[in-house]
């Protein structure tokens, strides 16, 4: 009867190991694989450089895997290895709005460009690595915004745990004028819960090359904006999640403080 006994007690250990195991793993923060990484400042490459420094971070900050790619990009500061880019990979035609470039020097790089600007790099450096997509983070029909948090949560924290940073699409909607910026992701809740209205970040932001903080959040009211994109005057509401990101020039500019703000779309494996 005693070893019954004992092996109850030595089965409920483990148990308890179990668990404990168990909620470590989901509890805390995934952060960039290379978390002390030097972060390209865009002050020093170009004022619209946003998108190319952040895909040279995304590099960096990347698992050792990505690092390859760094090595691949010729130049012996930041400045010439983002002009290494942007000629030999930005300069080509833009598929998605003819007789552009991928990268423009008056307007920088959207980012779908960036996507095939990464690929093409990859591909013809001979680079074993995986593509890169673009996702974007719209509401679906039907679909409740606290769905669409979830699966943004999801899916930018696979990304980070795979080994490369999500590149994050911006933008700052206000009536007909629309900017946009580009960053990576840094840091992410493991988990959120199941009632959650939203989730904080860290991110390198390539304005300065530093680390800040945000959120991403359920948008209170969607803002409605301008939008020329099919070449027709249309007026839209965003369907996408809001971003408060205190620390960012945008912000700071605009003085956001309410859903103009939001999160377009990432690129990641």
């Amino acid at each position: 009867m005693m070893n019954i006994f004992r092996l109850l007690k030595i089965i409920s250990v483990f148990i308890m190991i179990g668990f404990s195991v168990s909620c470590t793993g989901i509890q805390g923060n995934i952060k960039a694989p290379t978390p002390n990484a030097k972060a390209v400042n865009q002050n020093t490459v170009h004022r619209n450089g946003c998108g190319i420094s952040s895909l040279m971070n995304a590099y960096r900050f990347a698992s050792p895997k990505w690092h390859a790619a760094t090595a691949k990009i010729l130049g012996s500061s930041d400045r010439a290895q983002f002009n290494f880019l942007a000629k030999n990979y930005g300069s080509v035609g833009s598929k998605y709005t003819p007789g552009t470039r991928r990268w423009e020097s008056r307007s920088g790089i959207s980012s779908i460009d960036l996507k095939d600007l990464a690929n093409d790099f990859q591909n013809k450096q001979g680079l074993w690595l995986p593509s890169l997509k673009l996702t974007t983070h719209y509401i679906q029909e039907n679909e409740p915004y606290t769905a669409l948090l979830k699966r943004t949560h999801r899916k930018l924290r696979s990304a980070l745990s795979s080994g490369f940073p999500p590149v994050l699409s911006i933008k700052h909607l206000a009536g007909s004028k629309i900017e946009g910026h580009i960053v990576i992701l840094y840091e992410i809740p493991a988990s959120i819960p199941p009632n959650a209205t939203s989730f904080p970040i860290k991110y390198v932001d390539p304005l300065g090359g530093r680390i800040k903080s945000g959120t991403i959040r359920i948008p209170g009211n969607a803002i409605s904006f301008v939008d020329f994109s099919s070449g027709q005057l249309k007026l839209r509401k965003s369907r996408t999640l809001s971003m408060d990101l205190p620390q960012s020039d945008i912000a700071k500019r605009y003085r956001s403080t309410g859903d103009n703000i939001v999160l377009s779309a990432s690129i990641a494996p």
